[in-house]
């Protein structure tokens, strides 16, 4: 029988300096994520797409970009505030979310 320890078997292998840029390179890889632009033409397909889901109730997928991180968003647009310009996301679980338009980068629409 063959007894796999998983990464214990790696670590006596791996000097206390590669460890450390390996730890350096996954924070600045997964958390220092620069934030996306958005052209005329996106933001006018993001603008169709959020109109017609208001209009219809349709659910969408929301990709915001938020502490240097992109973070997924399901629900349903409840209001939108033009002069703060943030929506109110009422997402699957029925809690309102409030997103700021500008941190929107990503709408697609869910089927289902």
């Amino acid at each position: 029988m063959i007894r796999d320890r998983g990464s214990i078997k790696w670590t006596s292998l791996m000097l206390p300096e590669h460890v450390k840029e390996l730890r350096r390179y996954i924070h600045e890889e997964y958390y220092n994520m620069p934030e996306p632009a958005l052209d005329e033409q996106q933001m006018e397909e993001m603008n169709e797409v959020l109109l017609e889901a208001m209009e219809y109730h349709v659910p969408l997928m929301f990709t915001i970009y938020k502490n240097k991180r992109l973070i997924t968003l399901c629900g349903y647009i409840h209001y939108m505030d033009t002069y703060n310009k943030q929506l109110r996301i009422l997402d699957m679980n029925d809690n309102v979310e409030f997103v700021s338009l500008s941190e929107v980068k990503k709408l697609d629409k869910v089927d289902g």
